[in-house]
């Protein structure tokens, strides 16, 4: 599971470095989502599901596309030009991910006028 812009790997142990370095984000993300790190630590491990508002206000609170935390958990095997587009552009810096937004949104704008 992909969660806080990294590849996540359950970490039971409380004292090993990766579990230390995501306890802050997992308390950030529960404060925000009204529920306990415990909580969010099983749905991690796979050991509970989020019901839908609480994946939503998980995907919120990280500031995330539901699509971005789930990419892993997806076993389509059919690839969709838009997901490598999106798997791209996401790699890329704030500033240029807004000028391609912006770029997109000229584009369509334009296509809609000419009533493509």
């Amino acid at each position: 599971m992909t969660l806080y812009g990294t590849k996540f790997k359950c970490t039971w142990e409380s004292n090993t470095a990766s579990a230390k370095k995501l306890k802050p984000y997992r308390r950030s993300i529960s404060r925000k989502c009204g529920c306990s790190t415990n909580h969010i630590r099983h749905i991690e491990c796979k050991l509970k599901k989020p019901s839908l508002e609480l994946l939503v206000e998980m995907c919120n609170a990280m500031n995330v596309s539901p699509q971005f935390l789930l990419q892993d958990s997806i076993t389509s095997k059919e690839v969709d030009e838009l997901d490598i587009i999106f798997k791209n552009v996401k790699s890329l810096n704030n500033n240029y991910i807004k000028t391609i937004i912006d770029v997109i949104n000229v584009l369509i704008n334009n296509l809609q006028g000419k009533g493509c």
